[in-house]
């Protein structure tokens, strides 16, 4: 029962850093003609991932009672 709760709380991690991450590595088109396209946070968004994905850890071994 454990391992199936381990799973979906993995899944909604996956999910929650898909959700932040995707609008930061997606390409954006130039505002106006001859502009340069706006860069990629792709850093930050690593930066974010791996930052919700050690915090849920923390959080995990911090709440958990077993």
């Amino acid at each position: 029962m454990m391992s199936a709760f381990v799973v979906v709380v993995a899944l909604m991690v996956l999910a929650a850093i898909g959700l932040l991450v995707y609008p930061l590595v997606k390409p954006l088109p130039a505002a106006a003609k001859g502009e340069p396209v706006a860069k990629k946070a792709a850093p930050f968004a690593f930066a974010l991932a791996v930052g919700i994905l050690l915090g849920s850890i923390g959080l995990y071994a911090k709440v958990n009672n077993f």
